[in-house]
């Protein structure tokens, strides 16, 4: 057996022969035994000079711990001093949009490419809050959508895509960051039921299923604590309920204490020592904070560091300036812009156009070109591109039309002219938002508006584009025949269109949120948000999103899930497990064109477990060849039929009569089946 002692000098020395058995723990511990106590203070908070990075951890030469370099963010690296150097991708809710496990996977892995090829050893995302507020200005930054399953299967597989790449993945931002809208000061009330089952579970799934080795506590506070020195939330829940055993980091100082933040579980501050640092020094002389929860920190910190490898590979070579696009990744872009466009209407087929190179096209609306929309202007959110495919660009790339023309402009009796000497019409509407406010409407600009309504009304074969990073109030799409859907799709906005119209690619996205007819058709009080004297209350419980209208019975314009395709699709023969954990359902192509569908599962609960109607427990996403045919397995987890027991603080599973119902979308049911389970 191997001296303690041969042992420690093993370890210290990396992973060399024997120490190679060690497990990361053993390595964290034997290096934690060399710490000084300014060593292992240095360790718990950022640096001011961070290196081009939003953030910087400052390794020890002396004793080997690296350099931790991070930085934003949740579409791409945002290189705020090196526009151009990085691929803009579809935003997190774009792929929130595709469905499809595949899809989240590959944008993860890229992006993880991207941001290893820079020097960055974590990337901060991906963000998996639900969306509680239709005008939140920063839901086009979380893969979750509205619905919690709907994350809970997207979020891991693009944890899995990053981390594959040896970039840590840091999940965020926990929890209840779900308005921007007084975010430093306002609390989130809520009960413990709903806090579980529809605000958590993106999260928990992400460090079950993910493996994510770094969380990002939030801004706001819950239930009047603030998120980074809330022990419910980070000590009971996240690393007690969840079992996370990697380290939270707080948001860009949103740290306020040093003790309590410290005693109830932040482990890093972030960017720099504010109160980690001589503060948090004072606090451990003064007694205030033990030397064993510091260990406790600075142990979970290396410990991951050693378990992701960190110290058994050389320092990353490339620099927050170094250019690290690629004709791949601007394929992928485009590919994944292609696949999260959701087809709202297409009335008598207008949708694939015939084009031939005979057809003229006219193409209205600074966003089609002079203005695009495709990402956040502002915030983590932010990445510069090297060039943009606008619409206009796109549709004259494909040579399929005779003649392209284009008006920028606000006249609608220009636009109307126009409209009426062209064969088809393209209008691009578009809307954006960014960190730090929320929108103040869902309508799109009035300017825009008047233009598509003088367009519409001079051609019948008009198709809108709608680019946004969320919900809009759609209330003038009477008039079109075609209305398509993209959110902050990215740099190959106007590739994927023109592939769309065109019919080389069938849309195969669906809502992860749902359009309602109006701003505020959940009727919330000011209560609800934004919050009256910094308190917003989460009255509605459950009924978040598409669960509101179910429960209400109320159709909103669009719901969630809804997305229309060129192909046409039968379910059959439905089958449950006995067990409630699977649900077959076979798919049917009927069209004579190849393209996708995503099956969406609902369950109803037993009334008395009081859970709202046909919630989303399942979907897969299949593609298809024309006249093709699958048996479709979709799985359900245990706490998928399960509630949150809050006198026991545990799952608990419901029994009694389920309905499973296969949909278009969250109010299209087209099969049924009643279990008792």
């Amino acid at each position: 057996m191997m001296s303690r002692h041969l042992l420690l000098a093993a370890l210290l020395a990396g992973c060399l022969q024997a120490a190679c058995a060690a497990t990361p723990a053993e390595r964290a511990q034997a290096m934690l035994g060399r710490m000084s106590f300014r060593d292992k203070i240095r360790m718990l908070h950022g640096s001011t000079e961070a290196d081009g990075y939003v953030g910087l951890v400052e390794g020890n030469t002396e004793l080997g711990i690296p350099d931790i370099r991070m930085n934003d963010g949740p579409q791409g690296f945002r290189a705020v001093d090196h526009p151009g150097t990085t691929t803009q991708w579809p935003s997190s809710l774009a792929i929130a949009a595709t469905w499809n496990e595949t899809a989240a996977y590959a944008w993860g892995r890229a992006m993880g490419a991207e941001f290893k090829a820079k020097g960055c050893d974590i990337q901060l995302g991906p963000a998996v809050n639900v969306a509680r507020i239709p005008r939140d200005g920063r839901n086009y930054e979380y893969i979750s959508g509205e619905d919690p399953h709907l994350g809970s299967v997207l979020a891991p597989a693009a944890i899995d895509g990053i981390q594959s790449q040896g970039v840590m993945a840091n999940l965020k931002h926990f929890i209840l960051n779900n308005q921007e809208a007084n975010r430093t000061a306002a609390s989130s009330n809520v009960d413990e039921r709903t806090l579980i089952e529809i605000y958590a579970r993106p999260f928990w799934a992400a460090v079950t299923a993910g493996n994510v080795r770094t969380v990002m506590c939030s801004y706001n506070s819950i239930n009047h604590v603030h998120a980074c020195e809330n022990f419910e939330t980070l000590r009971t829940i996240l690393k007690g309920y969840m079992n996370f055993t990697g380290w939270v980091m707080s948001d860009w100082f949103a740290t306020h204490t040093s003790v309590d933040s410290a005693a109830n579980g932040l482990d890093m501050e972030m960017p720099y020592g504010l109160y980690f640092d001589e503060l948090l020094e004072v606090a451990v002389a003064r007694g205030l904070v033990g030397g064993d929860l510091l260990d406790e920190k600075v142990l979970r910190i290396l410990t991951t560091m050693y378990g992701f490898g960190m110290f058994d590979r050389p320092k990353y070579n490339g620099t927050a300036a170094t250019n690290v696009t690629s004709d791949e990744h601007t394929l992928l872009a485009e590919e994944l812009a292609l696949g999260s466009a959701v087809l709202l209407k297409n009335e008598n087929g207008l949708l694939p156009l015939q084009a031939g190179g005979s057809l003229t096209i006219a193409v209205f609306g600074k966003p089609a070109h002079d203005d695009p929309v495709t990402g956040s202007v502002a915030g983590s959110g932010k990445v510069v591109p090297a060039s943009v495919v606008t619409v206009l660009a796109g549709i004259e790339k494909t040579g399929a039309f005779s003649n392209v023309s284009y008006y920028a402009g606000a006249d609608a009796g220009e636009a109307s002219r126009l409209a009426q000497a062209a064969d088809v019409c393209v209008v691009v509407l578009a809307t954006n938002s960014k960190e730090g406010h929320d929108r103040e409407t869902l309508a799109l600009p009035a300017g825009q508006v008047a233009v598509a309504k003088a367009v519409a009304a001079a051609n019948p074969r008009a198709v809108a584009l709608i680019v946004a990073p969320g919900p809009v109030t759609v209330d003038w799409d009477a008039a079109f025949a075609a209305v398509l859907l993209m959110v902050n799709p990215g740099q190959q906005e106007g590739a994927a269109f023109a592939k769309l119209i065109l019919g080389e690619v069938s849309p195969s996205g669906r809502l992860p949120f749902t359009i309602p007819n109006s701003d505020n058709e959940m009727e919330m009080t000011p209560a609800q948000y934004p919050g009256i004297a910094l308190e917003v209350e989460y009255s509605e419980k459950l009924n978040v999103g598409y669960r509101w209208y179910n429960a209400h019975n109320v159709r909103p314009k669009y719901p969630f899930g809804h997305g229309l395709s060129w192909v046409s699709v039968q379910y059959s023969a439905l089958a449950v497990d006995p067990s409630g954990l699977s649900a077959n359902v076979t798919v049917t192509n009927t069209s004579p064109l190849p393209g996708a569908d995503v099956c969406q599962l609902y369950v109803s609960f037993p009334a008395a477990a009081g859970e709202p109607p046909m919630q989303l427990k399942g979907f897969k996403k299949v593609f298809l060849p024309a006249g093709g045919s699958e048996t479709v397995r979709v799985p359900v987890g245990e706490t998928d039929l399960s509630v949150w027991n809050v006198s026991a603080h545990a799952w608990q599973r419901v029994h009694g009569n389920f309905t499973f119902a296969i949909g278009r979308s969250s109010q299209d049911m087209v099969l049924s089946a009643t279990v008792a389970l």
